[in-house]
């Protein structure tokens, strides 16, 4: 699995598509899961997640805020809270659930 890159891209909003949203929030998970890969044993170790910019904080230059991060919270202390707890050790089978019905 480390010989790819996974990226979430949305079209502009006159472009979306309905029900996008239902389906973003859990492919913002997978998207950041190498520890259930056992590719790294904590996402902040990964060098190619956004996981540092969107849950601690720091500094990324290449990435603009999804809608979906934006919305967690009214300020950017709420939404690294909301985006850490969103995210799980493992998938667990609600998470898979949900991705499948998103996926339709």
């Amino acid at each position: 699995m480390t010989n790819h890159v996974r990226l979430l891209l949305s079209p502009p909003e006159s472009e979306a598509v309905s029900g996008a949203d239902d389906f973003a929030g859990p492919a913002l998970r997978a998207v950041h899961h190498p520890v259930c890969a056992a590719m790294v044993d904590d996402l902040v170790h990964y060098r190619w997640s956004s996981y540092r910019t969107n849950g601690l904080g720091q500094s990324g230059s290449l990435l603009t805020p999804h809608a979906v991060y934006s919305s967690l919270g009214a300020n950017e202390a709420d939404r690294l809270v909301n985006y850490r707890s969103s995210f799980r050790p493992e998938l667990d089978t609600e998470a898979i659930s949900d991705i499948r019905m998103a996926l339709g």
